[in-house]
């Protein structure tokens, strides 16, 4: 059972040589669905980008503005959760089910 966490975003927000690359958005997607319930659907490469796609879609926006938001937003709790505690940055693992910051 996987959990999400924004530390792990970052590392691999940094292009780390053998580090993969996760999306914002993705990573944002996977957070919901975690904190859901739903890990098998956050492990399911193909249902990850079809709701990545449908969201844009719905937003009428490109997958690309979708990320820079995404970006934005993650950049913007790890700051708020920083400045409340003075410590590490948000580990969205905690985040209660049925209660997923940001989407």
């Amino acid at each position: 059972t996987g959990t999400a966490s924004s530390s792990r975003f970052q590392q691999r927000e940094t292009s780390e040589p053998g580090a993969s690359s996760t999306p914002a958005i993705t990573f944002l997607i996977q957070e919901a669905l975690i904190s859901g319930g739903l890990g098998a659907l956050a492990q399911d490469s193909s249902f990850l980008a079809v709701t990545r796609d449908e969201m844009a879609a719905s937003s009428q926006l490109q997958v690309d503005e979708v990320e820079k938001a995404a970006v934005e937003l993650l950049k913007g709790r790890e700051t708020l959760q920083g400045t409340r505690t003075g410590s590490a940055p948000l580990d969205t693992s905690a985040v209660a089910p049925g209660r997923s910051p940001g989407l």
